[in-house]
């Protein structure tokens, strides 16, 4: 699309195709007939010239729209890297969600077991089902996480352009950084570089030129051309004629004498300039909402794992000790677990 709009800036501002007008008599006895002679053919060549600035303001115009369609591609580039991110993060995280809901699995199996033991030496049949209906619950959370991650190694084949049956795994641990404390940088960074403000800023000044353009056609447009007649004595009325061929230069102008038509030309200019610089605040406000939105979030998220790190961690760990102690069982396997939840 970039291409094709680069190649609209040299045809809008070059002159249209001249003209050239070939006027024949076939039949001698009907072509014109002047004192000099007949007149049979006439050759006539004419070129419309646009009033000045025409041509330019017109260039200007497919020049936006050439930076319109590169702030386009930027936007789809943008896209393409965010969605191949967040399938390569959706990949990491179900490979790891996987891998922590196995080393849980043995455990728990585990646990089963020594409820029901305990089941057989007089104690709850209660506590067999709970510890059932968690391995069970633990065994669907497997299902729906091989689910996720096939569906994550499908977006992520079809983003790199690659078989859907491929496997794409991840390669590391993935170091995030936090979010950005100073949301009025993030703001200002946005104006100067989102890709869909700058769409934006070059249709204002697209619909601007337009709006010149608009005006510049209550001016009219020059036509200039050239003839030649052929000249022959036959059936000439004059005995002194000589027959010469006729030469003649014309000058035109188209008359831009409707001024409803002109005028509302330009007011629909200014009207389209008023609509892009009205979708110019509006994706501004989107941005900024998005912005904030986002860092929020962010902010949850990360008081979130402070929380888990902080508190309920640390009590679920207490709570398991007491659990094992109960259970008097190795608790080796069950840190393991709290360790891969921890991570």
């Amino acid at each position: 699309a970039v291409a094709a709009q680069a190649e609209v800036i040299p045809q809008v501002t070059a002159l249209e195709d001249p003209m050239l007008v070939d006027s024949f008599q076939p039949i001698s006895s009907n072509s014109l007939q002047t004192a000099s002679g007949r007149i049979p053919n006439q050759l006539t060549i004419s070129q419309k010239y646009p009033w000045f600035g025409k041509l330019r303001v017109r260039g200007e115009v497919a020049e936006q729209e050439a930076k319109i369609a590169l702030t386009q591609l930027a936007q789809t580039q943008l896209k393409v890297v965010e969605e191949v991110k967040a399938a390569y993060y959706a990949v990491y995280f179900n490979e790891e969600a996987i891998r922590i809901t196995l080393a849980s699995k043995k455990p728990l199996e585990d646990l089963v077991q020594l409820a029901d033991a305990k089941n057989r030496a007089g104690g709850s049949q209660q506590d067999v089902l709970r510890a059932e209906l968690e391995l069970y619950r633990l065994q669907d959370r497997l299902i729906q996480l091989e689910r996720q991650l096939q569906v994550a190694q499908a977006d992520l084949a079809k983003l790199l352009h690659a078989s859907p049956d491929i496997d794409p795994r991840t390669a590391e641990p993935l170091d995030l950084p936090s979010a950005p404390d100073e949301i009025d940088l993030l703001y200002d960074a946005a104006v100067r570089c989102r890709p869909e403000l700058q769409e934006r800023l070059h249709a204002i000044v697209r619909d601007q030129r337009r709006q010149e353009l608009a005006e510049l056609q209550y001016y009219p447009d020059v036509t200039l051309g050239a003839g030649w007649q052929t000249v022959t004595k036959d059936d000439a009325l004059s005995l002194r004629a000589n027959g010469h061929d006729n030469v003649a230069f014309t000058v035109g102008i188209n008359l831009p004498i409707w001024q409803d038509k002109l005028r509302a030309g330009v007011r629909e200019a200014e009207h389209r300039t008023v609509q892009s610089a009205r979708h110019y605040d509006a994706t501004r406000d989107e941005t900024f909402r998005l912005i904030r939105r986002l860092i929020a979030q962010a902010d949850a998220l990360q008081q979130q794992i402070e929380l888990f790190r902080g508190n309920i961690i640390p009590t679920a760990r207490q709570t398991l000790d007491t659990s094992i102690g109960e259970y008097r069982v190795d608790k080796v396997d069950f840190e393991q677990i709290i360790d891969n939840w921890t991570a």
